[in-house]
């Protein structure tokens, strides 16, 4: 299993990688993936009628397809500027640039990345994957802190390994229970400052 790998793993290309493999589609061979992807009514069916941001994965993890919420969300208007890049690059995570060589999902800190555990995840065990995620980022459309959930769900279709990737944005619900631990918190040691107080 990659999560597995030791920080000194190297991919077959010689790519260092702490975590997923850095292999990539790259020229033709991805110019072709996007194409079969275009071409199934299914995937643009489900890109059409999908309520929340979607995007579709290859095998090595780079959007292949999305639909026009996460393209919003990502602050592009062209999908082909996406296109080719893994979840991590597409949204300028920080920790997508920790390892050069390989991109997002090898650096030392994609193994506790709920996006890329979940995708991973997905990829090898061929059933849906689920993972919250924080991911600090500078994109135009999520600029700071990025919660996301995230349910990774992998299909075979023409002989190919392909990975449905659904994302919601639950940003405002977690800075809401953040900000409740803290108010409770501070509840919390005033009753006891009091209850102390009292007892004197």
């Amino acid at each position: 299993m990659d999560g597995d790998r030791a920080p000194s793993d190297l991919d077959d290309g010689g790519i260092q990688t702490h975590f997923a493999s850095p292999q990539r589609s790259a020229g033709e061979q991805l110019h072709d993936e996007v194409s079969r992807i275009e071409r199934s009514p299914i995937v643009d069916a489900l890109l059409t009628a999908a309520d929340g941001m979607l995007a579709v994965l290859n095998a090595h993890r780079q959007v292949v397809a999305l639909n026009p919420r996460l393209l919003t969300m990502l602050g592009v208007e062209e999908p082909w500027d996406v296109l080719g890049l893994r979840p991590g690059e597409a949204v300028g995570c920080d920790h997508a640039r920790d390892n050069p060589g390989g991109g997002c999902g090898t650096g030392r800190m994609c193994a506790s990345c709920g996006a890329a555990v979940a995708i991973v995840s997905a990829l090898e065990s061929d059933e849906p994957a689920e993972r919250l995620c924080c991911i600090q980022t500078d994109s135009p459309g999520a600029d700071g802190d990025l919660y996301l959930s995230v349910r990774a769900h992998p299909i075979d279709w023409e002989d190919q390994s392909w990975v449905l990737l659904f994302l919601r944005d639950v940003s405002d619900q977690q800075k809401l229970t953040l900000l409740q631990r803290v108010f409770f918190h501070d509840i919390g040691n005033t009753i006891t400052a009091l209850v102390g107080t009292s007892f004197r």
